[in-house]
């Protein structure tokens, strides 16, 4: 959700991304859409830390940047760059660093989670670890650590200053993880959800959840989201038809 001067709310679906603006009561609200790739899936969709660009990746191979008014600011990877920029994957997730919008990271059925500098166009990290599909990655909130999770249940903590996993925690029922999300306020919390409805706060000093709320949906989770101001949290789930 963008709030600087405007409330517009991006979302994507299909090879579309849409730009609502919400405080429109009566007509049309989407006050911008963009095709990245035609008839390519769009999987994700960020704004960056100014809220002026909205970044979306997917079954495209590459992570197109837009001004919220229609620009294009072009895409990562450019073509004609080495041959460690090439992505061969679907994207996933992608997220903007916390402190500043020139970085950003990227996971998906390649199973490593990239770190792209957005002023030099170049991907810069290369951080290993899952043994498949990656389905979120983020950072917290001081850009110390980039957490990344997988279909698989597990949870990988990579310090961005020496590449290194800090942590490697795994979903204490294997279960399918789907979103993930880092507290504003506290550099160590996050919490992880996935298909089996549960859901876990962790502490990422320690090995286990900190607290765990089990099967609190009776269908996958797929939105996580901390509040700005404190530690609460709210979560959604995909319809149930009987």
């Amino acid at each position: 959700m963008a709030t600087s001067g405007e409330s517009l709310l991006a979302a994507c679906g299909g090879d579309t991304v849409k730009l609502f603006d919400v405080s429109v009561e009566t007509g049309d609200p989407c006050a911008f859409h963009y095709t990245p790739t035609s008839s390519c899936q769009v999987n994700c969709a960020k704004w960056n830390h100014t809220n002026l660009v909205v970044a979306s990746a997917g079954e495209d191979r590459k992570i197109s940047l837009w001004m919220k008014n229609g620009q294009t600011v072009g895409a990562v990877p450019q073509s004609g760059n080495d041959a460690g920029d090439y992505v061969d994957e679907s994207i996933l997730a992608i997220c903007f660093s916390s402190k500043g919008s020139r970085y950003l990271c990227s996971g998906g059925t390649g199973k490593v989670v990239r770190v792209w500098d957005l002023q030099r166009r170049r991907c810069i990290k290369w951080l290993k670890g899952h043994t498949d599909t990656i389905t979120g990655v983020m950072y917290n909130c001081k850009d110390e650590h980039l957490a990344s999770i997988s279909l698989k249940g597990d949870l990988i903590l990579h310090n961005l200053a020496s590449g290194a996993r800090a942590a490697e925690l795994k979903d204490p029922h294997e279960q399918v993880l789907r979103v993930l999300d880092y507290s504003r306020t506290s550099r160590h919390i996050l919490v992880t959800a996935g298909d089996d409805g549960s859901i876990h706060m962790w502490d990422t000093t320690g090995r286990s959840p900190k607290v765990s709320w089990l099967k609190q949906h009776s269908a996958p989770t797929t939105g996580v989201c901390f509040s700005p101001s404190n530690d609460k949290c709210g979560i959604g789930q995909e319809a149930v038809h009987i």
